[in-house]
């Protein structure tokens, strides 16, 4: 797995099947999180490995990816991490 100079996300609702960006890093070895909401984590699940999805809190959740990609920024920083990379699920390869 190639580590990246700053955490990669893939924001994704409904794609638990056809997540193109995970599908994408994840065949060329990139370390990723995926971010999803609560319902749908046991889909993501059964598609990709539980240790890179993060389950988004209820307040994040149903409002929008602003939302979402402030959940992100934070988890980012709390990690320590000045920047971070966010991808749609549905980029083409």
């Amino acid at each position: 797995m190639r580590e990246t100079k700053y955490p990669v996300y893939v924001l994704s609702r409904g794609r638990y099947d056809k997540c193109k960006t995970a599908m994408f890093l994840e065949r060329d070895g990139v370390d990723f999180k995926l971010v999803v909401e609560r319902h749908e984590y046991e889909k993501y699940a059964k598609n990709f490995d539980k240790k890179k999805i993060i389950v988004l809190p209820p307040e994040s959740t149903g409002k929008g990816a602003i939302p979402v990609r402030n959940f992100i920024w934070q988890h980012s920083m709390d990690g320590g991490h000045e920047r971070h990379w966010e991808l749609d699920d549905n980029s083409h390869h």
